[in-house]
């Protein structure tokens, strides 16, 4: 059995390989989306999404990323999980649970 991926904070550097994952994961669970749609928001993702966010990458041991989570404060804006560990439980034990998740739900 594999142990679960680690977390780091994404750098400038991993941006190209997080919207790899990002295009995996819409291409592969979001099927009500047209190809250009796709790509007119894969770009806002990797020009303002990304520098805009706190994110934090999940990768395996080898350091290869297998998602990510963006924040802005204690709001989560965005995850995505590549495809291939898509029902693996791979899901990092150390994702932070935002504030809302340890108080109950919140609707503000």
């Amino acid at each position: 059995m594999s142990s679960s991926p680690t977390v780091r904070t994404a750098t400038p550097a991993d941006h190209p390989e997080l919207v790899r994952i990002w295009r995996r994961a819409v291409e592969a669970t979001h099927t009500f989306l047209t190809p250009d749609d796709v790509d007119e928001i894969e770009t806002e993702v990797r020009t303002a999404a990304l520098p805009a966010l706190s994110v934090l990458v999940a990768q395996r041991a080898d350091g290869t990323p297998v998602g990510w989570i963006g924040t802005d404060g204690h709001r989560v804006e965005a995850l995505f999980v590549d495809p291939s560990a898509h029902g693996r439980a791979s899901a990092p034990r150390s994702w932070p649970r935002p504030p809302s998740a340890r108080r109950g739900w919140s609707s503000t």
